[in-house]
């Protein structure tokens, strides 16, 4: 797996995150995520620790569940 924001951001930026289920070319769910060390999914008004954890990727998304953007901390 890749350690770029970039490529992260190219493979999950506007694309919908489902808990469950197939992935489509408009979806993805934890199974993408799975070889990354550490991720996190962060929902608007989710609580989340203020730790820095360069190896973990944040993956934001929108009400809807759309990916927004990513980056890593």
């Amino acid at each position: 797996m890749s350690d770029s924001v970039e490529e992260w951001s190219k493979k999950l930026v506007g694309k919908k995150f489902l808990e469950n289920g197939k992935q489509g070319d408009n979806t993805f769910s934890h199974a993408e995520l799975e070889g990354l060390e550490s991720f996190r999914i962060v929902r608007p008004k989710t609580m989340m620790t203020r730790d820095y954890r360069e190896e973990r990727l944040n993956v934001i998304l929108d009400s809807n569940d759309v990916c927004t953007r990513v980056n890593f901390g």
